[in-house]
Formats: structure tokens, C-alpha cells, sequence
């Protein structure tokens, strides 16, 4: 990749002489020599892959009072930090360091020698700082030297393939990447893999940090230095040759797998067009300027000069085929053997399609046979890839070799494949989120709760119900155990991200190797500071996984209805509560109207307002040294974007935390909290909240006044980023999505108002046009149809309670998978693992809260009754439910090879002697024993709500005290 780099070197005028001119004032002539910085630095950051070093006497401190450094001296720093230049000294030192010497004394005590470097330059240097120039020398100086050492593989690099983008046809290659292979390794390889690590390992630490292990107080400096020292001993190891390369195969511009014959026939094929082109008589009447027949001897003759070679490459293309094609072609082309040899050249062309179309068959049928054969193996071996060649699954991609761009002024389009203003703009579309810049850095910082909008504060004070030893198991030093048994039980085989270390390369490291991870990983958790490598790696070690264990197991941390990712949790829940909340809106007789609003949040990591973030933390108590830890995570970060033709240049990330970071889901919630905290504990008028009241019947006998009222209220409910709000009517959910909004404003949250989804089990308005309006804006939407379902975190729901829809998606996607597999050639094998591992576990998943009737099921048929009975038995074996199993259960059971647990002994020694258990559960009703439905077979769910309105429920209540009569 090439790389544009400049250097700089500049020497600024002193407080007491004219530099440049006698006449020309001092503070002139350095902002002269300013503006030429900027203008050569702006000149070449426009550039791609361009990296900058600036270095000399600027006679200025960054950190000086405004007596000695005054204000218009510090706007080249200013600019420097404006377009991301670090200097290197503060860099690798936490400050800067003083390097001249005054005359009042020998000690060195302004700072005023700098050298500033882009961060990618920063990535490869070892170390900065400032020398005693040697006093023996030619000349004198009261300044001392900074100085810099840069990893040399940053200026020496492969040349990359010559660039064909300005051809047509251009699929730019991959670049070259060093890949490894694991599976060639063995216990005696890895056995001298962790040997030969524990050796670079000290080298390094000798080299670089002798005293790695003292006492002192990290710092910012022996923290990245720590991680270098860990990734170049990581990757010297590797580079011993004792983990083998994968083979690079150098890739073309363009991929053809099609065998050399057929190309080579195609390619022909296409020489005959030509050669048959020059016999259209339009032509040469065109080329003439005549009719055919009066097309002179000499204009003839020249425009069959070519026919020589023309015929030569007609006769060449025998070559290919047992039997010649071309015979007999004549020397000259006259008018007289025109048609003649025209009517050759078309038979031959006829031919050669026909021989095409036969080797093109051919080499498909060996290639299903081929494919076939490596599906049918990939069972076995691969079956991800075996998946995705029965079903037809093709890896979405987004190729960025060739790009349209917009001009945003005349809205003109056009297509460009430069790689260069392709990365440019890829860069700028990730940066800003297709905002614009002023609108980016526009975006709110908060200092502290006072500078949020008063109706919010209290829900940003801390939470006083969180005790402040929570958070205590956060801050115990890391364990060589709690590192080596969250290091063993990482997957392999997963991509290394820019650090180039993999799980594999840390398995199989020395013990001392490990000893001096923790080391590092506990100079990270007392100092709160974080390697700046970690701010552009894609992947990184986190030091230790349970430290989130306070928040992921306390319930009352978090809101009851915004809990993704925490112990026990996942879509189950919010599915539950959205089922139940429709389930309980249709209940015949005491149905309610109901509206639900989907709303489809737009890039909601990318908008992430850290300085809000670091709110949310102290709202619920994080210590300030695990915030800073955190918010280090996402700030100061630089991306780059991978495409055909390598990585685009680096970019500032401006806003929002990485989506691919394993912390950053719980860093979402933590952040959308305070907006379900605000809506549980708002004063929302009651007509405005989704309640429900339903009556627990707890004694048959007693009254239905006494029946116990359960009250379930719901106005939003949120996993990750999927918001669903519901409410009575419409006009409330516009008021809860109003209030909603004033949340997102302050969070940067964006609403995709076109992808809004609105149901409501209200007859009249269903599939109905209707007005959202949010704050005064309003747009339209249409609300889903009675027939109509909405899919919510994979499964489809039905305003009106209507299963028919839900039913329908279950049965086409059975439909899809069977249409699937019936033209594929495929083993039973291969059956046997799709409907097992795919099918099942989707209808399973899309149907957990849906119940089918007798005839709906699938094993309701002779030949599959016997399995679904012995599935059922088997499952009451292992799930006891309220109603433990009775005398004639116990009967069928006994009959199953099942594991004998005590508990399950216990109940067949009990009912043997016709003793059984009635658990004493909350959940049942006083006043029977034997449920009628065991009594009465195939009863209807309107014979159920007609029992149930006349409070019959137990067979006892309808028959005589000794069960004889009715």
C-alpha cells in the first residue's frame, strides 16, 4: 500500500530577536511560519494513508502561562490537537519534559522542543524522549535534543500489484495477509511454542522495561509498554517459524474457476465474431463509401489486407479439436468466394458453440458430483458450510470496489472505482453517520446531571438503593486462576482483529508468560489506564469477564423492562409480557382496545453520547476508576474500514462506542435505562397506561366478590435496542412516544419514523390509515391488518389474538425447508441434521407461545402417536409441574427405560400403597381435588369459559360426597 508521508522541521523565533527580518515584528514572522505549517499539513492530510512528523524549537509551551506563552503562540498547538497530532514526548512520559535550560540556573525547566507525529506513526514507535547534547562538540546549546525510534517495517514495505482500477472489467485483489495454520500444529510444536515464548518474553522486558515487575505506580507509559512488550513477544514467537503459514495464493484482479478449455473456446469463439464481422456487407459498403458490387479492386484489397492473419487465427483454432473446423480457406477474399467463405466461417462458428455448450455441460455435471460429494463429507466436517449449500445461503457482502456518489448541492450522481476517493468517502460516512460535521460536534456535552434538562435529573441521581460495597468484587486484584480459566475456555479458530494475537497464541503461552498478563492486567485495573493499542484493535483480551457479575445478577439494579443479556434473562421475557398483555386485551368478555408501537432504533451503539454514558454509570453506582476504564474504551479511537483494496486511512471516531465490543451490549442498557426508569416512575395519567384487571378465583365456594383482582400494567417494554410501547389508545401512545422523545434528544437517539409499525386490536382502525404525531411533527402510518402479524425478536404476533396468521408462517416455513430439500441430492443424513438443528429449532422458537389444538399438531397421525406419547412421558419424568403424575401415569411411565431418580422410587413406593402427593403451591384453587377436565374428553374452549364462568372446576363439586353419583 503506498503511503504518503511528510516531516517538518521548524525553528520559531525567540522572545528577543528578529529572526527573518529587522523589520518584519516578531509575532508576524511566527504567525507567517504557522500558517506555513498548517497549510503544508492540510495539504498532504488530504491525501490518503498520509502520516505527518513535525518536529523543531517551537519557543512555545503548550502548558505555559499566558506570561510567557501567550494565547496566539498556542494556536499551532491547538491545531495540531484539532487534526489528531500527538506529541510524542507526553505520549510515552504522561507530561512534557522540560528542554531548555534557563540562565538563572543548569536545570532544564521550559518545554518548548517538541515532536508531533500522526497516530499510526505512534502505533510503531518504541519509545520518545529528550537527550543531552554531548558538550564536547563543535558547538554549544542550552536546549536538549527529543528524539524518537520508529519501527523501521514502517518505511520498508512489499510493493503492491500495479492498480488496474481504470479498467472496466476491475475486481481489485485482496491484500496480502500472513495467515496461520493451527491445525497443523502438534503437542511437540506447541510444547516448543510456549518454550520459545517465555524466551522473547524476557528479552523483551530487558530490553525495554527491566524493572517490569517493581512496585511502581503505573503509568501511562510502563502500561503501553506492557502491551507491547506482550504483542511483539507474541508475534516474534510466532515469526520463529514454529506456526506454519497458510499458502498465500496470489489472487487476480478477477476470480475464474472455469476449466483453460472452455476459456480458451470462449476466447476463440470470440475471434470467429470478429473474423464474421468484417464479412457484413453494410460494413464494407460503409467503409467503401459505395454499394457492393461497385466497391473497387484497390479499396477491396485494403480492406482485406488483414485476411492473412485472420486465417492464420481461424487454422490455429484447430488446434483445440481432434477433427480441424476451418478447412479449405482461400488465400485472397474475391467477390467471387465471398459468400462461400463467409457461409465457413459461420458453420465453424455453429461448431465451436455447439462443442461449447458440451464441455460447459460436461464440466457442470462434474461439478454437482463434485459438490455433492464435499456436501455430502461437510456432515462431518464442516457443517456450517454443508448448511448453507442444502439451503441455498449465500454470505451478504458489501463490495467496496466501486461506489456512487451523490453530490449533496446538484444531487447529480456518479459511479467512481478510485480507491483512494472511495476510502475517503467510506471513511467520512462511518465518521459522521450520514450527518454532517457541525451537526456531530454539535452534539451536547454533559459535565454533570445540571447540565441535563430538569425533568430528567432525578432519574440521573445516583440510585440510593445500590450499596456502596456492590460493586466491590470489581476492584479485587485479577487471579492467575480467574486468567488461565477464562484464557482455556475461548473458542479457536476466531479472527485475530489488528493486534494479530489469537486465542491460540494465548492458550499455549508459558506460565511466567501468563504471570506477566496478570501483571498487566492489575497495573490496568489499580491505574485506570488502558493501552492506546486497545483503542484500534478490533479484538482485545478482556482482563477480567466477572467483573460485571454485580449487574448482571442484581434485579434491582435495572429496570424490570429493559433487562438483555442479564442472569436469566433473554427474549423469553419481553415476549412473555408482550404475549400475555395481547392475550389478556381479547379476553372474551373483558376486552380492552390495545395499541403497540414498534420502534426500529437507527445505528444505536454508533450514537452512544459518552459523556451521557459516563452518567448512567454514576447513576448506578460504578466506581469512577471502572468509568474511566470504560469511557477510555471509546474514546480517543481510531477506525479503519476494510475493503478489496486494503484498510482505509485511519479516522478519529467521533461518537458512539464499537457494536462488535463484548462490553458494549450491557453498555447499551445502561445507557436506555433512564428512559424506562422515567416512564415506570412518571405521573402518567392512569387512562393513559395498558392495565389490565382479572379476578383469581382462590375458593370455588366463596363469592366471586372475594375473588382476589390481579392487576398487570405494561407501557414499554425493551430488549437491546427493540422498543415495543403499548397503551389504551392511540392519542396515549402518542403522548408515551412524545415523552420518549424528549429522552432521545438529550441520548442522540435517532427514530427510523418510516419503519414504524402500529397494531392495535381495534376492529374499526385496523389496516387503517392513521396520524402518528411526536411533539408536534406528524406523519402517517397504516396499522397492521386483523389477518396481518408483526415480527418482534423472531416471533410473529397478532394484535386480535389471532393465531391463524402465526399458523400460516409456521406451516410456509415448513413449506420453504420442504421445497428445500426435495430437489436436492442430498443423504437422509442430511435430513435427518436440517429438520433436527434448523427447522425444529425455528418452529420451536417462533412457537412457544402459542398453543395448537388437537388437529393442529403434527404428531396427530397413527404412525407418529407413539413417539409424541413417549416424548411427553419422558418430559414429565424430568419437569414436575403442580399436578404430580397419578396412579395411571405412573402405570405408563413404568414401562419406559427411564433413569430411576429417588424422587421418582419414592412416588412409585407411595403409590403403591395408593398414597400420593398434592403439592402445597399458591397456584391452585381451594376447593376440589380431581380437575373435571381429566374426566371429560374433547372439550372446547367455549365449554372451558362456560365452566369456568359458572366456577365449575373440579369433578367434586358436581358429584356425590363418596364420587358414586353425579
Amino acid at each position: 500500500m503506498h503511503r504518503n508521508r511528510t516531516t517538518l522541521q521548524e525553528h520559531a523565533p525567540t522572545n528577543n530577536k528578529h529572526v527573518y527580518s529587522r523589520e518584519q515584528p516578531k509575532k508576524e514572522q511566527i504567525q507567517e511560519l504557522y500558517q506555513h505549517i498548517t497549510q503544508a499539513i492540510d495539504k498532504h492530510k488530504a491525501l490518503p494513508h498520509s502520516q505527518v512528523i513535525i518536529m523543531g524549537d517551537f519557543n512555545a509551551n503548550p502548558k505555559g502561562s499566558s506570561a510567557h506563552t501567550p494565547s496566539w503562540k498556542k494556536e499551532i498547538f491547538h491545531f495540531f490537537k484539532k487534526h489528531h497530532l500527538i506529541n510524542t514526548i507526553k505520549f510515552f512520559h504522561d507530561s512534557l519534559i522540560p528542554t531548555r535550560v534557563n540562565k538563572e540556573g543548569s536545570i532544564p525547566t521550559s518545554a518548548i522542543d517538541h515532536i508531533y507525529t500522526t497516530q499510526h506513526i505512534i502505533e510503531h514507535t518504541f519509545f520518545s524522549d529528550v537527550h543531552t547534547i554531548n558538550p564536547t562538540l563543535e558547538f554549544t546549546t542550552d536546549h536538549k535534543a527529543p528524539f524518537i525510534i520508529i519501527d523501521t517495517n514502517l518505511f520498508f514495505f512489499n510493493k503492491s500489484l500495479k492498480t488496474q482500477h481504470d479498467l472496466s472489467t476491475y475486481q481489485p485483489s485482496q491484500r496480502k495477509k500472513i495467515k496461520y495454520n493451527y491445525n497443523h500444529m502438534d503437542e511437540e510444536k506447541w510444547k516448543t511454542y510456549t518454550e520459545r515464548s517465555s524466551l522473547h518474553l524476557n528479552k523483551n522486558i530487558q530490553q525495554w522495561l527491566p524493572d517490569a515487575y517493581s512496585e511502581t505506580r503505573p503509568s501511562k507509559y510502563r502500561v503501553n509498554k506492557k502491551w507491547k512488550i506482550i504483542k511483539y513477544s507474541i508475534e516474534a514467537t510466532k515469526y520463529d517459524k514454529l506456526v506454519p503459514l497458510k499458502p498465500y495464493k496470489q489472487l487476480s484482479h478477477y476470480k475464474n474457476d472455469t476449466p483453460l478449455s472452455i476459456r480458451r473456446l470462449k476466447n476463440k469463439i470470440i475471434v470467429i465474431h470478429d473474423t464474421l464481422s468484417r464479412f457484413s456487407k453494410r460494413k464494407l459498403e460503409h467503409t467503401s463509401q459505395t454499394s457492393f458490387d461497385l466497391i473497387s479492386p484497390r479499396k477491396w484489397d485494403d480492406y482485406w489486407s488483414h485476411w492473412p492473419s485472420l486465417k492464420w487465427n481461424l487454422y490455429n483454432i484447430n488446434k483445440l479439436f481432434e477433427m480441424p473446423i476451418f478447412t479449405h480457406l482461400p488465400q485472397q477474399i474475391s467477390h467471387q468466394n465471398f459468400r462461400q467463405t463467409k457461409q465457413i466461417v459461420q458453420k465453424g462458428l455453429y461448431t465451436c458453440k455447439e462443442l461449447l455448450k458440451e464441455y460447459q455441460l460436461k464440466y457442470d455435471l462434474n461439478n454437482i458430483d463434485k459438490f455433492i460429494i464435499q456436501r455430502n463429507n461437510n456432515i462431518i466436517s464442516n457443517q456450517r458450510k454443508m448448511i448453507n449449500s442444502i439451503m441455498d445461503r449465500q454470505p451478504r457482502t458489501i463490495s467496496l470496489d466501486r461506489l456512487i456518489i451523490t453530490n449533496h448541492d446538484t444531487q447529480e450522481q456518479f459511479l467512481t472505482r478510485c480507491p483512494e476517493t472511495i476510502a475517503s468517502h467510506v471513511n467520512e460516512h462511518f465518521q459522521t453517520l450520514g450527518q454532517s460535521i457541525q451537526d456531530v460536534e454539535a452534539i451536547p456535552h454533559y459535565h454533570n446531571i445540571n447540565d441535563i434538562p430538569l425533568q430528567f435529573r432525578d432519574i440521573y441521581r445516583r440510585l440510593s438503593h445500590i450499596s456502596s460495597n456492590t460493586y466491590d468484587s470489581i476492584l479485587v486484584p485479577i487471579t492467575l486462576e480467574e486468567v488461565t480459566s477464562t484464557i482455556s475456555s475461548l473458542p479457536n479458530h476466531k479472527a485475530s482483529g489488528v493486534s494479530g494475537i489469537t486465542y491460540e497464541d494465548i492458550k499455549h503461552l508459558h506460565k511466567d508468560f501468563f504471570d506477566f498478563i496478570v501483571n498487566f492486567f492489575n497495573n490496568i485495573l489499580t491505574s485506570g489506564i488502558l493501552p492506546n493499542g486497545w483503542n484500534n484493535a478490533h479484538l482485545y483480551p478482556i482482563p477480567k469477564p466477572t467483573d460485571w457479575d454485580p449487574i448482571l445478577s442484581n434485579s434491582s439494579i435495572l429496570q424490570p423492562n429493559n433487562r438483555a443479556g442479564l442472569s436469566g434473562e433473554s427474549t423469553f421475557q419481553p415476549l412473555q409480557h408482550l404475549t400475555h398483555t395481547i392475550e389478556m386485551a381479547n379476553l372474551k368478555g373483558r376486552k380492552q382496545e390495545l395499541w403497540i408501537g414498534l420502534q426500529d432504533l437507527s445505528k444505536a451503539y454508533d450514537r452512544i453520547n459518552t459523556s451521557l454514558l459516563k452518567l448512567s454509570l454514576q447513576r448506578i453506582g460504578i466506581p469512577n476508576k471502572i468509568n474511566n476504564l470504560i469511557l477510555q474504551l471509546f474514546t480517543n479511537r481510531y477506525n479503519q474500514v476494510i475493503t478489496p483494496t486494503g484498510y482505509t486511512p485511519q479516522y478519529k471516531v467521533i461518537q458512539g462506542i464499537d457494536q462488535g465490543e463484548v462490553i458494549s451490549p450491557l453498555m447499551w442498557i445502561i445507557y436506555y435505562d433512564p428512559l424506562f426508569a422515567y416512564i415506570n416512575t412518571a405521573p402518567i395519567p392512569k387512562e393513559d397506561r395498558f392495565t389490565i384487571i382479572v379476578p383469581r378465583k382462590k375458593n370455588i365456594w366463596d363469592s366471586p366478590l372475594n375473588d382476589q383482582p390481579v392487576t398487570y400494567t405494561l407501557s414499554v417494554q425493551g430488549y437491546l435496542d427493540d422498543t415495543t410501547w403499548v397503551a389504551p389508545s392511540l392519542p396515549a401512545l402518542n403522548r408515551l412516544l412524545s415523552m420518549a422523545e424528549d429522552f432521545y434528544k438529550i441520548a442522540n437517539i435517532k427514530i427510523n419514523k418510516d419503519k414504524y409499525r402500529i397494531l392495535t386490536n381495534n376492529t374499526s382502525l385496523a389496516n387503517k390509515p392513521v396520524q402518528i404525531q411526536i411533539q408536534g411533527e406528524t406523519w402517517h402510518t397504516t396499522t397492521l391488518g386483523r389477518n396481518d402479524c408483526a415480527k418482534i425478536l423472531g416471533i410473529y404476533v397478532n394484535a386480535f389474538n389471532n393465531p391463524r396468521p402465526h399458523i400460516n408462517k409456521l406451516i410456509s416455513t415448513a413449506k420453504f425447508f420442504t421445497s428445500i430439500l426435495r430437489r436436492k441430492k442430498i443423504t437422509h443424513n442430511h435430513v435427518i441434521y436440517i429438520v433436527n438443528k434448523i427447522l425444529i429449532p425455528i418452529l420451536e422458537y417462533r412457537n412457544q407461545f402459542s398453543f395448537l389444538t388437537h388437529r393442529q399438531l403434527l404428531f396427530n397421525s397413527p404412525s407418529l402417536r407413539v413417539i409424541a406419547l413417549q416424548q411427553i412421558l419422558t418430559m414429565m419424568d424430568f419437569l414436575w409441574t403442580a399436578d404430580y403424575p397419578s396412579k395411571d401415569e405412573l402405570a405408563l411411565l413404568s414401562s419406559l427405560k427411564l433413569q430411576q431418580t429417588l424422587l421418582l422410587k419414592r412416588i412409585y413406593a407411595f403409590s403403591s400403597i395408593n398414597l400420593f402427593f398434592i403439592p402445597n403451591i399458591d397456584v391452585r384453587i381451594t376447593g376440589g381435588y380431581s380437575p373435571i377436565i381429566n374426566h371429560i374428553p374433547n372439550l372446547s374452549k367455549s365449554d372451558l369459559d362456560s365452566l369456568r364462568a359458572k366456577r365449575i372446576l373440579f369433578l367434586d363439586q358436581v358429584s356425590s360426597e363418596d364420587g358414586s353419583f353425579l
